[in-house]
């Protein structure tokens, strides 16, 4: 059932964000200024977001990525829309999504039913916005189902909002064909397979904001993980991302019962710099891949793998594993959107049943 749901959910999107005639239809622009250094992760979190908005909307999503330059976002992944850009319509100028009382955004609800709705384009810079009544937002990602769809999967799934942030995540990350097949070429380099799982080590400017979590915890957690899938005595391969380039000789040495796998070797990825986007995405994609992630929820990018890993599952919610929080959304600036438990344990692995 969750598949067919999961279907009808891509195909909705992708109908909204291809219309039969561009000249006709409605566009949503979300615009990431060059000026702002945020990195990958908080970039994506807002995109998602932005495309949950233009679903709701009923508008074509146009992206404009500038902080990325000189690199882009379309070299690694395929447009919202592959039939309208700005390019293929004409209109005379834009809206600017209005800011309300105390510079505070208005709720997207109210808009849909105005006169600023009909523009031809809205134009919203990144990420420089707030929301109120922030829990009914979520929810109505699942807009695009039908009735019956949604009746369904609030009674098969352990979170329909996580598969709701998950649909969206997918529609995003549709890999561009040559980004995809270097992604292939390295995963066999360095011999990434399918028992192969993912940890996430975020330390950077995050050990500031949140409690240090040790390598051991990861470590003790991932042999806590192989041993419930009775692989003691096979091969424990890690995919190993990090934005500390010392922690991969680190992890060699003090556990040599495990295959080590990562992809910036001895170098350290400095996560605003525009050269290591293809880094950061490859590490995003390969953790979302695993078996099984580890990570901690604090950091955008392990939320993000955790949404791109529902996916793959019929139900994904217990996919990963997060060392200090249960996951929660955020929609801008630490404020959190809307807190999901799931009460997983890591025995849970074993009852995830994949999609792909």
């Amino acid at each position: 059932k969750l598949y067919t749901i999961s279907k009808n959910f891509q195909d909705e999107i992708y109908r909204i964000m291809n219309p039969k005639n561009c000249e006709e239809a409605l566009f949503f622009m979300c615009h990431w200024k060059s000026d702002n250094k945020w990195g990958f992760g908080s970039i994506t979190q807002h995109i998602l977001f932005c495309l949950s908005m233009a679903v709701k909307l009923k508008r074509v999503l146009v992206l404009q990525v500038d902080t990325m330059a000189p690199d882009d976002w379309f070299n690694y992944f395929q447009p919202p829309s592959g039939k309208c850009s700005l390019d293929s319509i004409s209109f005379d100028a834009y809206r600017t999504w209005p800011k309300g009382e105390k510079g505070n955004t208005p709720e997207i609800f109210n808009i849909s039913g105005s006169e600023f709705h009909k523009s031809k384009l809205i134009k919203l810079t990144l990420p420089r916005w707030n929301f109120t009544n922030f829990d009914k937002f979520v929810p109505y990602g699942l807009q695009a189902l039908a009735q019956e769809d949604i009746g369904k999967l609030r009674h098969t799934h352990r979170c329909p909002e996580i598969w709701s942030l998950g649909q969206y995540a997918k529609y995003l990350f549709r890999l561009q064909p040559d980004f995809e097949k270097s992604l292939s070429v390295l995963k066999t380099r360095l011999g990434y397979n399918t028992n192969t799982i993912g940890i996430h080590i975020r330390r950077g400017d995050k050990i500031k904001k949140v409690p240090y979590t040790s390598i051991e915890k990861y470590i003790s957690t991932a042999e806590e993980y192989f041993t419930n899938k009775n692989s003691s005595g096979g091969r424990r391969s890690v995919y190993i991302a990090s934005d500390e380039g010392k922690i991969f000789k680190e992890l060699s040495e003090k556990y040599p019962d495990f295959t080590f796998v990562y992809n910036n070797n001895e170098t350290k990825y400095k996560r605003k710099r525009t050269d290591m986007f293809n880094e950061i995405i490859t590490d995003v994609i390969l953790l979302a891949q695993a078996d099984y992630f580890i990570g901690t929820y604090s950091s955008n990018i392990g939320r993000l793998v955790h949404q791109l890993r529902q996916g793959r599952y019929i139900d994904g919610t217990c996919a990963s594993h997060s060392l200090d929080m249960e996951y929660f959304y955020v929609a801008c600036c630490g404020i959190k959107m809307l807190n999901m438990p799931s009460n997983c344990q890591i025995q849970d692995a074993s009852k995830l049943q994949r999609v792909i």
